[in-house]
């Protein structure tokens, strides 16, 4: 599999027509799994990595406020909308 998020998502559509299965060690977008039978992944996903980080600057750093930076490709973009909706469910500005 490929090393980022971008490059598996693009991929994985050939491997799912071609009926290749691929393991991506660093791909965390939910896109490069979703409805694809054929891609795996070996680490935890954008949702689960943003709502942890969201709780973790609010319960355990005490952060009430934070900026986020995010480059425009797949990981970035999804992470921060998931990052957001955490955030805001909890109360972190």
């Amino acid at each position: 599999g490929h090393n980022s998020s971008s490059c598996s998502i693009a991929g994985g559509e050939i491997y799912k027509a071609n009926k290749i299965p691929a393991i991506t060690p660093a791909s965390t977008n939910v896109d490069v799994t979703r409805n694809n039978e054929w891609y795996f992944r070996t680490i935890f996903n954008d949702n689960a990595q943003g709502r942890f980080l969201a709780n973790y600057l609010k319960m355990i750093l005490k952060v009430n406020t934070v900026k986020i930076i995010h480059e425009d490709q797949a990981y970035g973009k999804n992470l921060t909308k998931v990052f957001e909706s955490a955030a805001k469910e909890i109360g972190l500005n």
